[in-house]
């Protein structure tokens, strides 16, 4: 007789849609693996320090969204916004692990603007866009604000 086996199921609450949460270190070592660096004006990862930048609870799809930006726009990246404190709230937002800052740059402005539908920007937006997979890129006085659903 055959035994069953035991499969497991994946839920919401389980896996969140965005992947899995990592420390701060696993997603700089995700992002040293293809050359995506990051900065701090305050030279520092401390998530609670507003001056720093932190990936501390980012999740997954978050840093795999980066990674699949630069690879499809060919422009270098610069990560300057995580998950650390100084950030609006919200569901989706960066302390929940969703969002991430990158550095203005004309090669990854220009891709922005020519691969995905302008949308009206929220308050904090100088001007939006949202790509067929529902992430929204939002241009702020200098840096672009991405959130990966």
């Amino acid at each position: 007789m055959a035994t069953a086996l035991a499969i497991p199921v994946l839920t919401a609450t389980s896996v969140a849609a965005s992947g899995v949460r990592l420390s701060h270190d696993e997603a700089v070592a995700r992002l040293d693996e293809v050359g995506i660096p990051w900065s701090s004006s305050g030279g520092c990862s401390d998530r609670a320090n507003p001056e720093c930048t932190s990936f501390e609870d980012i999740y997954s799809g978050t840093i795999d969204g980066v990674i699949m930006l630069q690879g499809a726009s060919g422009c270098a990246l610069r990560l300057t916004g995580g998950t650390e404190a100084g950030h609006l709230p919200g569901p989706y937002s960066h302390e929940a692990g969703y969002k991430v800052d990158i550095a203005l740059g004309g090669c990854v402005s220009d891709y922005i603007r020519s691969s995905f539908v302008e949308v009206p920007p929220p308050e904090f937006g100088i001007e939006a866009y949202r790509s067929p997979a529902g992430n929204e890129y939002t241009l702020e006085n200098d840096h672009w604000d991405i959130l990966y659903r």
